[in-house]
């Protein structure tokens, strides 16, 4: 994780401040399931990017939650 944490940060030298925010908001996201990730065995860059992915859909579910009540 650290390294492709590492990788994600040299690139990120180079985008766009607009870019570099986000970037940050989905670093935080893939490590909250660094515990997880680690324990399953998975790919490490696969399990990053199904930890965004699950973050976000949790967003976006409490998004509809909040515009149907």
């Amino acid at each position: 994780m650290e390294i492709l944490s590492a990788r994600i940060q040299k690139m990120s030298q180079i985008m766009r401040s607009e870019d570099i925010d986000l970037i940050s908001s989905m670093m935080l996201k893939g490590r909250k399931h660094a515990h997880e990730i680690s324990y399953s065995g998975l790919d490490t860059e696969f399990g990053f990017i199904l930890s965004i992915l699950l973050e976000m859909e949790k967003e976006l579910k409490r998004i509809r939650e909040s515009m149907d009540g």
